[in-house]
């Protein structure tokens, strides 16, 4: 079962991507709206998680886990949906090629460079 985790791992991740290069560059709106599909997973299913949690740590007090883990979280995800179409615009600079030829600008438009795949574990070691 072992080697099959990292194929299908690896395959989800291919999905990802293509799904990402198909739908090319997204608007604002649609970032908002995912982010704000984010806060509602979160906070919906915060009791689930804070079970699965205290599954995982062995009797963590789900307040614990709202204020250490889903609190932050929707926070980050507030802040974000607020300064999207902010993070979003093109950005003009200052000095440099094309700027210095007539009648030419240049803009930076910052864009996703595609999808990462994040696997992480909380270790936590007892001295004794």
């Amino acid at each position: 079962m072992a080697t099959s985790a990292p194929s299908s791992l690896e395959s989800l991740l291919r999905a990802q991507r293509a799904a990402f290069h198909a739908e090319g560059p997204v608007t604002a709106v649609v970032r908002r709206e995912r982010l704000d599909r984010a806060i509602d997973l979160l906070v919906t299913h915060q009791s689930a998680l804070c079970e699965a949690v205290a599954s995982d740590f062995g009797q963590r007090p789900a307040e614990l886990t709202r204020f250490m883990d889903i609190f932050p979280a929707v926070h980050g995800l507030k802040f974000a949906r607020r300064n999207v179409a902010r993070w979003m615009r093109p950005e003009r600079p200052r000095l440099g090629f094309p700027n210095t030829l007539p009648g030419m600008r240049g803009e930076i438009v910052s864009q996703p460079l595609g999808v990462v795949g994040v696997i992480s574990r909380a270790a936590w070691f007892q001295e004794g």
